[in-house]
């Protein structure tokens, strides 16, 4: 962990230094996910995550992210911010019905969005269809004592709520723990096949 700085001595370095701290804590976050080199991940609206670049960097330039986002306004920003990223691709689509080929991809990630997504089952069907053979969802959370976070995080679903919903939609755990100081992270596979057709 960086350690903070005095806003008060100089505002310049503060607010840079503050950047430094959130890539750090994202770059941490996307290490308990264990990408690698190559992986085809679709994000789940990354204007919640702020994951998205540390993402693009764990797959490398042979990896790609597809990044869904329902809010046009947000995909415009994103698309500003990752022009030369030759692996973030944008995808206007809600979170349940994308354009996405089916059984294509190695990882979908939905982080910090479990309390705002409009209907979770259909997300998680969604991400079932789109997940290849050995594919797996990845949720992160904020963890109960983020609060000590700048902003704070919005409402979020505890890790067992989390793990009920999962388990509820024919999902199986194989791997959680924490993702840096402020998140956790629940790794799940598709357990019952008809889920993806």
């Amino acid at each position: 962990m960086i350690p903070a700085k005095d806003p008060d001595s100089d505002p310049v370095e503060y607010l840079a230094e503050q950047e430094r701290r959130r890539e750090h804590q994202h770059a941490e976050a996307v290490a308990a996910l264990e990408l690698r080199p190559g992986m085809t991940v679709v994000e789940v609206d990354a204007s919640r995550s702020g994951i998205t670049f540390a993402i693009a960097d764990a797959v490398g330039e042979s990896g790609d992210v597809f990044v869904v986002e329902a809010d046009p306004v947000a995909l415009v920003h994103l698309r500003k911010r990752s022009r030369g990223r030759g692996n973030i691709h944008s995808v206007e689509a809600p979170h349940d019905k994308t354009p996405l080929a089916a059984q294509s991809y190695d990882r979908v990630v939905i982080a910090n969005l479990s309390m705002e997504l409009p209907d979770p089952a259909a997300t998680l069907r969604e991400a079932a269809r789109l997940l290849r053979e050995h594919g797996r969802l990845l949720i992160l959370e904020w963890q109960d004592d983020a609060g000590a976070l700048e902003p704070q995080p919005e409402a979020r679903m505890g890790f067992h709520e989390i793990v009920d919903l999962l388990e509820h939609n024919s999902w199986n755990i194989h791997r959680h723990g924490a993702a840096g100081p402020y998140r956790y992270f629940v790794e799940a596979a598709v357990s019952d096949e008809s889920v993806q057709s």
